[in-house]
């Protein structure tokens, strides 16, 4: 029998928490074993989108300043 505790999850570590951080819902490990969610996934896909909208804003500050005329 798999207690709550004793599941190994790839999880944020604000779930590890109980969402004492920025969430304040209270995940338990069952509920995200059973999810089959992968947060390795998560957190690429999140990266990737921090770096496209970091190279539009270099973009738009270039252009505000007189990039291509």
């Amino acid at each position: 029998m798999v207690t709550p505790g004793s599941v190994s999850v790839n999880k944020p570590s604000y779930l590890l928490r109980g969402g004492a951080g920025r969430y304040h819902a209270r995940v338990t490990d069952s509920v995200l074993a059973a999810s089959g969610v992968d947060w390795s996934e998560v957190h690429a896909v999140r990266l990737l989108g921090v770096a496209l909208a970091f190279l539009i804003l270099i973009w738009a500050i270039r252009r505000m300043f007189g990039g291509k005329k």
